[in-house]
């Protein structure tokens, strides 16, 4: 038992003779010879750094994949555009809902009669009848050409500087109807054709919001669409049920409180989407 403790003895000397090599400072080894207040601003510091490390992580976690979810269910289907090749064309493999080079394919699913009346009407309103008509409002100037539409909101311009560019719509989501992967959502094909109605082949001022991004992770143009009668093209496609209020964005907070309310009005009227054929 006296060796046992002899030999214990011994390693604890030994122990208590280690040292650092010289120029290797242990970085706790003077903490006790600090001050109170010393040890207090520390503390302090490594309690800010790992808060902001905790509200990071809590952003990138919670607020992120908020947006990201409807984003998927609503609209980031439109990046599928153009995605399917001329081959599937060719092979005549297509199925409802696919896109081929930038043109939608639908099934063989109609337009309901009450939603065809209202997109001929739109299409007879930019051609010289009311609502649309190019000469009821105050005449804006323009800075683009429409030249294709994809789906409701999203379509392709010229630029009044001769670049091409896709223009996703700031502030809304229509149905999704051009997603590969996804059926067609319901009043999708409607809200589709009526943005051709209004759209297609006619100029219009795309104007940038101060609050948002210029792009979106596609490289689509991210903008608030005027008509050339005044008509706030974003708005109206809210107010008449044919899209969905989309603000986990950035947004100007005005543009999300005006988007929010127009959508809880569409909502409470049970225009378009939000009509029983949708419930």
């Amino acid at each position: 038992m006296g060796g046992w403790g002899m030999g214990i003895g011994r390693v604890g000397a030994r122990t208590r003779d280690l040292s650092f090599p010289k120029g290797i400072a242990f970085p706790f080894s003077d903490i006790r010879k600090l001050s109170v207040m010393r040890k207090l601003l520390i503390l302090i510091s490594l309690f800010c750094v790992i808060a902001a490390f905790f509200v990071f992580f809590l952003r990138q976690s919670i607020l992120v994949p908020a947006g990201s979810s409807t984003e998927m269910r609503q609209g980031v289907g439109s990046a599928a555009d153009g995605e399917a090749g001329s081959g599937e064309r060719e092979a005549g493999n297509v199925e409802e809902g696919t896109t081929l080079d930038g043109d939608e394919v639908f099934g063989s699913d109609t337009i309901s009669n009450e939603s065809a009346s209202s997109i001929e009407s739109a299409d007879a309103d930019v051609n010289g009848s009311d609502g649309f008509d190019a000469d009821a409002g105050d005449a804006v100037e323009t800075n683009a050409f429409v030249t294709h539409v994809v789906d409701g909101d999203t379509f392709d311009v010229r630029l009044d500087g001769g670049e091409e560019a896709r223009v996703r719509l700031l502030g809304v989501n229509t149905p999704e109807t051009v997603d590969p992967r996804k059926p067609v959502e319901c009043f999708g094909k409607e809200a589709s054709a009526f943005a051709k109605a209004v759209l297609n082949e006619k100029r219009v001022r795309l104007e940038a919001d101060p609050q948002a991004d210029e792009r979106d992770k596609y490289g689509r143009l991210l903008r608030n669409v005027i008509l050339e009668d005044g008509t706030d093209f974003n708005a109206e496609l809210v107010a008449s049920g044919y899209a969905y209020a989309y603000t986990f964005f950035p947004l100007d907070p005005l543009r999300k409180r005006e988007i929010i309310a127009l959508e809880k009005q569409a909502k409470a009227e049970g225009v378009g989407l939000w009509g029983e054929g949708c419930r």
